[in-house]
């Protein structure tokens, strides 16, 4: 019995379409964004709903991540929570082109940043940090960079 089952359901996965596979899996992305902000800001679907003034309803039909949202209701979201929900390879690209790390003992790019050193360089990216032993027996911390 459950190999036949196991072929129904693998039939009726091989029947779907592409672009319904897509679609759910784009919306699933972007309702679990919406859970995350909405986690981080320490907010309900009821304070959404009211911050967008909505029906707490509509909200929640939104979050189950099978509802066909518009852009039009995605922007009304990304404004009401000052936070982007969606961002496109392009503007990815632009927004986290710039790479920041911690250099410590360094005399190029210094900025501080409540209290550390950050450095700031286009060509380089940060490795793991790892660790040494110093005289001491303390783990000393050693950022490793890498020109791209």
């Amino acid at each position: 019995m459950k190999k036949d089952r196991s072929k129904v359901v693998e039939r009726l996965r091989n029947k779907i379409k592409p672009e319904n596979r897509i679609f759910i899996q784009k919306n699933l992305a972007i309702s679990e964004q919406l859970h995350s902000i909405l986690e981080q800001k320490g907010w309900t679907q009821k304070d959404l709903a009211r911050k967008m003034g909505k029906h707490e309803s509509e909200v929640s039909k939104w979050m189950t991540g099978l509802h066909n949202l518009t852009l039009q209701s995605i922007s009304l979201m990304e404004a009401s929570l000052e936070s982007e929900i969606i961002i496109t390879p392009l503007e990815a690209c632009k927004k986290y082109r710039e790479v920041k790390y911690v250099i410590p003992n360094s005399s190029k790019d210094k900025k501080h940043h409540d209290g550390k050193i950050v450095g700031i360089n286009r060509r380089k990216t940060s490795l793991p940090i790892k660790s040494k032993q110093t005289r001491k027996g303390k783990p000393k911390r050693e950022v490793k960079s890498s020109v791209t």
